[in-house]
């Protein structure tokens, strides 16, 4: 379930960003073939490497793995969190909406 958590949290700040696995790798700095194990569960990061992670997409650990209240679903409003110039991306929309 965290894997889950942290894959679908991922794939959303991508999609929510526009930003490619490559682009959210070097703000990470990790290589993007990591990155993409990451996300596609093929690979479990060290602490270290979710340390990097939370500090690129400048978000908490809390912020990234779990749900909060009133969401749907994990990290459900991630797309909120304003990047480091402060500016919040557009929201995505709900699953299945």
């Amino acid at each position: 379930m965290f894997w889950d958590n942290l894959s679908a949290a991922l794939l959303r700040f991508c999609a929510a960003r526009s930003l490619s696995y490559e682009e959210v790798a070097e703000r990470c700095r990790i290589s993007p073939r990591y990155f993409g194990e990451i996300v596609r569960r093929h690979t479990s990061p060290t602490l270290r490497t979710l340390e990097k992670i939370c500090a690129g997409l400048d978000v908490t650990p809390n912020d990234l793995l779990l749900r909060r209240a009133g969401l749907d679903g994990p990290a459900e409003d991630l797309a909120a969190v304003p990047d480091r110039a402060g500016a919040a991306p557009a929201q995505l929309p709900k699953a299945g909406a």
